[in-house]
C-alpha cells in the first residue's frame, strides 16, 4: 500500500472509508473526498476501502481515485447471520444493520505506520473495528467522522415517513430500536478521541440519546461547498422549481407527495412554472405520476449540478428529519437559489432567519409549499433577493479549507498531548 505525500510530513494518517471518495456526489462521498483532497496537502495520506463480500469492486472507479490518492487497500467484510444480528443489537453490542466480520483484511499491513486514524462514516467505524488488523492504541489520535447521530436517525425517522402504514410501522418500531442503537453507537464510538459531527443539534442529540460521554469527544466540523458553486450565475428568465434526491430510498415517499400533491396546487397558483427532479432510482409508479402531472420532467443523472441550478428558480429541500446538514440545500444557496424547505433543510446555518435567506414551511404541509414555490417562481425580484443573502450567509460557514484546518487542528492538540 503506497499513499500520496504532500509538501509537510507533519502527520501520517490511515484513512478508512467504505465509499470511493470520488466522485463527490452524496452525503457520504463529499465529505471523504474533500477530507482525503485537503489533508494530503500536507500529511502523508493512505487510504483504505472496506468493501462488502456481496458487492464487487468497480476496477474502473478503483483505478480513477488511485489516481488522485495512490493506491488504496481493499478490506473484504461480511455481515453476520441475520440472527446474531438480532442478538447483537438486543445486547447492545452491534445495530442489525452494522453487523459485521472480516474475510480479509491481508492487504493492509500490520507492520504499516500511521500515526492517525481518520475513519468515515459510521459504517466505516463499525466495518473497521469488525476487522480488528490494527490494535487502536497504535495510532496517536483516532478520529470517527460520523456526521450525525444514528440513534436519532432511528429515533426521528417516523418524522420524514411519508408512506403507508407499512413504512409508518417501520418508522415507529425503529424508534423503539433507537434506544439498543444508541447504546451499540456508544460502544463503537468510546474507540476514538474525537467524533467529527456536523451541526450543535447533532451535538446534543448525541449527549440526550447516546450519553455525556460520547458527546464529550465532539467536535463540529461542517461540510464545506465547492467554491465554483459560489461562481454560478442563475437565469433571471427561470420558471423552474428544482427536487434533487436519491428516489429510492428514504426521498422516495417525499418526491411522490411533491409530484402528486403540492405540484397540482402548484399549476394552480403559477400556471408558468416548471419542475424537474434529479436523481435515480425512482420507481415506474413515480416516473409515471410526473409523466402525468404535467409541466415535469425526470433526470436520472447530471454531470455538473451547477448547470441545473443555472437554470432554477427555486430548489426544493423538503426535509423534516430534524438532524444533520443538508448538502443539497448548502449547495443551492451557495449558487445563489433560494431554497423552499422544511425547517431541518436548514440545519447549522448560523444567522438563518426564513423569508431573508430561505423560505421555511411546515413539516408536509402542502399549502405552504406550494405558496412559496409559486410566490419565488412569480416573483422573480424577490427570488433573486433571497438567492443573493443566502449566498453571502453561508459564504464565509462552509469553506472545505476551513474544515480541514479544523481537522488539522484537532490532530496536532492530540499529537502534544500523546507526546506529554
Amino acid at each position: 500500500m503506497t499513499a500520496r505525500v504532500g509538501n509537510s510530513m507533519a502527520h501520517s494518517i490511515l484513512m478508512v472509508v467504505d465509499q470511493l471518495p470520488f466522485p463527490p456526489r452524496n452525503g457520504v462521498t463529499l465529505p471523504t473526498f474533500n477530507y482525503a483532497e485537503g489533508l494530503m496537502k500536507s500529511s502523508r495520506l493512505s487510504l483504505v476501502l472496506l468493501v462488502d463480500e456481496a458487492s464487487s469492486v468497480d476496477r474502473a472507479a478503483l483505478a480513477e481515485n488511485e489516481a488522485i490518492f495512490g493506491e488504496i487497500a481493499v478490506v473484504r467484510v461480511r455481515r453476520k447471520n441475520k440472527l446474531r444480528r438480532v442478538v447483537d443489537e438486543l445486547l447492545g453490542r452491534d445495530m442489525f444493520n452494522q453487523g459485521w466480520e472480516c474475510i480479509d483484511a491481508s492487504a493492509v499491513s500490520a507492520e504499516a505506520t500511521a500515526d492517525v486514524l481518520l475513519v468515515s462514516p459510521y459504517s466505516a467505524a463499525a466495518k473497521w473495528l469488525a476487522a480488528d488488523t490494527y490494535r487502536l492504541d497504535r495510532f496517536d489520535c483516532r478520529i470517527a467522522a460520523v456526521s450525525d447521530c444514528t440513534a436519532a436517525e432511528y429515533f426521528y425517522r417516523c418524522t420524514q415517513d411519508f408512506g403507508g402504514l407499512k413504512l409508518r410501522l417501520k418508522a415507529w418500531l425503529d424508534r423503539i430500536r433507537a434506544s439498543r442503537v444508541a447504546v451499540a453507537e456508544q460502544r463503537t464510538l468510546a474507540n476514538f478521541d474525537h467524533i467529527l459531527m456536523q451541526t450543535k443539534v447533532d451535538q446534543q442529540l448525541m449527549k440526550s440519546l447516546v450519553g455525556n460521554g460520547v458527546a464529550a469527544q465532539v467536535a463540529i466540523v461542517p461540510n464545506g461547498v465547492r467554491s465554483e458553486f459560489f461562481e454560478v450565475r442563475r437565469s433571471e428568465i427561470s420558471r423552474k422549481a428544482v427536487f434533487v434526491a436519491e428516489l429510492s430510498g428514504e426521498y422516495a415517499s417525499v418526491a411522490d407527495w411533491l409530484v402528486r400533491t403540492v405540484w397540482p396546487l402548484v399549476l394552480e397558483k403559477s400556471s408558468i412554472a416548471e419542475l424537474l427532479i434529479v436523481g435515480k432510482g425512482a420507481s415506474a409508479e413515480l416516473r409515471e405520476a410526473i409523466r402525468c402531472v404535467g409541466r415535469a420532467e425526470h433526470i436520472e443523472f447530471v454531470e455538473d449540478l451547477r448547470t441545473v441550478y443555472e437554470g432554477a428558480a427555486v430548489v426544493v429541500c423538503p426535509v423534516f428529519k430534524g438532524y444533520g446538514l443538508i448538502n443539497k440545500a448548502l449547495e443551492a444557496m451557495a449558487s445563489g437559489v433560494p431554497v423552499v424547505g422544511g425547517a431541518a433543510a436548514f440545519n447549522g446555518i448560523e444567522g438563518f432567519v426564513d423569508r431573508v435567506h430561505g423560505f421555511v414551511c411546515r413539516p408536509r404541509n402542502t399549502e405552504d409549499f406550494a405558496l412559496a414555490i409559486s410566490e419565488l417562481i412569480s416573483n422573480t425580484a424577490k427570488a433573486e433577493q433571497i438567492g443573493s443573502s443566502g449566498r453571502l450567509l453561508i459564504k464565509d460557514q462552509f469553506l472545505w479549507t476551513s474544515t480541514v484546518k479544523r481537522i488539522e487542528a484537532l490532530m496536532d492538540k492530540q499529537k502534544c498531548v500523546s507526546g506529554e
